[in-house]
């Protein structure tokens, strides 16, 4: 995802604790749809900031950086747990590396919407859920033949969470 240049160092100011994060920079080491788990956060916070601006959302700042932590966990975090409880585990290290405020918590909670029991009660948490989707599509058509039964169910249920 490509922003304009002043859109792009106005989302660099927004998300450069982040990104310098020791916690948050091993996401480097963990792939998520052909991409590494960090890749796909910055691709769904990008989405996610042009977005809320695009809609004029005053808490962009906000939407800005739940999107960039909506996957923040690891690969041990999880070890022999659901994916579906991950949105749990990333909150978590959020409030702990981050106090992130309880919107921004909704927002991390409810980005597998509606496969997760976390309901949006905010528009970033909607603009987050459907910019990952979006961004989740693209990148596994990207690294997967597109026509396969896996591709196929991956769109499918992107594409229908994104209309629900």
């Amino acid at each position: 995802m490509n922003l304009n240049y002043d859109l792009e160092i106005e989302f660099n100011k927004i998300v450069a604790d982040i990104l310098k994060n020791e916690e948050f920079l091993k996401l480097r080491d963990e792939y998520h749809h052909g991409f590494t788990r960090i890749e796909h956060s910055i691709n769904v916070a990008k989405v996610s900031f042009k977005w809320a601006k695009a809609l004029k959302v005053k808490d962009y700042v906000d939407i800005t950086r739940a999107a960039l932590l909506h996957d923040f966990f690891t690969k041990e975090e999880l070890h022999g747990k659901n994916q579906l409880i991950h949105p749990g585990i990333a909150n978590r290290n959020s409030i702990k590396h981050f106090g992130i405020n309880k919107r921004q918590s909704n927002m991390i909670l409810s980005h597998m919407f509606p496969l997760c029991t976390t309901l949006p009660t905010n528009i970033g948490s909607w603009i987050i859920t459907a910019a990952d989707k979006y961004c989740a599509t693209y990148e596994c058509s990207k690294y997967k033949v597109p026509t396969t039964t896996v591709s196929v169910m991956v769109f499918l249920v992107n594409f229908l969470s994104i209309r629900l």
